[in-house]
């Protein structure tokens, strides 16, 4: 691979140059997520300061220096069908869909903040799919995240057909009412659409 100048200047690669090649050595399968997923796709009002991967457990360190920060998730089941290839200068990437991305965001809420993840949501909507939605939200193992991103795309976003989609994966589950916030006080008014306890006040910054 030859390296551009730009990056030959500032002495290290981007993320998405090399985690293929990365991952592959430690036998390891993986798809960037989260916030780095979103502006792969394209939502990238907040462009992220570091590089977010989610693998099969367990995960290595993550990596943080003057010049690479890398997150390193763990999670033991994903479907194939959530993730798409991205070509890049170096070759293809793993990243998952819109729609994954959209539940991993909710899924992570301590490392994301759920203002930021609701603004990125917001730019994510009009690439979401709802029998892509529907479909990715039947394999997600947890319930909590649907109803969260349920309710913000429906209440906050406006976003009526998407969050109808998650309603459809919610009604082949049982659900109990759930903080919108696990970081905030146990105290709110229900929503009682998508059993979530309003215990936070959340916006879009765009």
């Amino acid at each position: 691979m030859t390296i551009p100048p730009e990056y030959s200047k500032q002495g290290m690669l981007p993320p998405y140059l090399f985690i293929d090649d990365l991952m592959k050595s430690l036998n390891k399968p993986y798809y960037v997520a989260l916030l780095s997923a979103a502006a792969l796709h394209g939502a990238a009002h907040q462009q992220p300061m570091e590089f977010f991967v989610i693998m099969r457990t367990p995960a290595p360190r993550s990596i943080n220096n003057k010049k690479l920060k890398i997150s390193f998730f763990s999670k033991n089941n994903w479907e194939q069908d959530d993730i798409v290839q991205k070509a890049t200068d170096a070759g293809y990437i793993n990243i998952s869909s819109p729609e994954l991305t959209a539940l991993d965001l909710l899924n992570y809420p301590q490392k994301i903040g759920l203002n930021r993840a609701t603004t990125v949501l917001q730019e994510l909507a009009p690439i979401m799919k709802i029998s892509a939605l529907v479909k990715t939200a039947l394999r997600y193992q947890s319930t909590p995240v649907i109803q969260r991103l349920g309710y913000i795309l429906d209440k906050i976003l406006g976003e009526e057909k998407l969050a109808e989609s998650l309603q459809k994966a919610l009604n082949r589950r049982s659900s109990i009412p759930v903080l919108l916030s696990t970081q905030n006080e146990n105290k709110g008014v229900t929503d009682e659409t998508w059993k979530v306890i309003k215990n936070v006040e959340i916006e879009s910054d765009l």
